[in-house]
């Protein structure tokens, strides 16, 4: 019966995402949903309540992992907290070698919380960081 409500929800999101307003729309549920993430986060973690996780590969094809350093890496989580609305308290990266891979990971306390963050990071795509200090980025594997 769950599952069958998450294929449904699912099939409606991917419906949402086709049409022409998907992208107003996704801003909108992504700073509503999210308003109070940060405190329902951090009470979440005191109280061990259960958590819900929105990943997603960044790739930064100009930057190299020396470069990327401890300093790169808090200006990058604050970059992505930004622009998602989201504290850089719930934000994990790992970044990766090639070109400059990071793999994020950013915790929420709702399941309607982490698909508005999805939804944000969907519609942003390329303009996640700022690309004058990272260069270009991509965004993929939104999950």
């Amino acid at each position: 019966k769950g599952s069958t409500r998450l294929l449904t929800e699912t099939a409606q999101m991917t419906e949402a995402r086709a049409e022409s307003h998907a992208e107003s729309q996704a801003e909108r549920a992504a700073a509503e949903a999210n308003s109070d993430v940060e405190t329902n986060a951090t009470e979440a973690r005191s109280q061990s309540l259960p958590v819900h996780v929105v990943s997603f590969l960044v790739s930064l094809p100009d930057m190299t992992l020396d470069v990327f350093d401890d300093d790169m890496q808090r200006d990058f989580k604050v970059g992505v907290a930004t622009k998602l609305s989201v504290s850089t308290d719930e934000i994990a990266i790992t970044a990766s070698a090639g070109s400059v891979n990071i793999d994020v990971k950013i915790t929420t306390v709702s399941v309607g919380a982490a698909r508005a963050v999805a939804a944000s990071a969907e519609a942003i795509k390329s303009d996640l960081v700022d690309e004058s200090v990272f260069g270009p980025c991509e965004v993929t594997k939104v999950v």
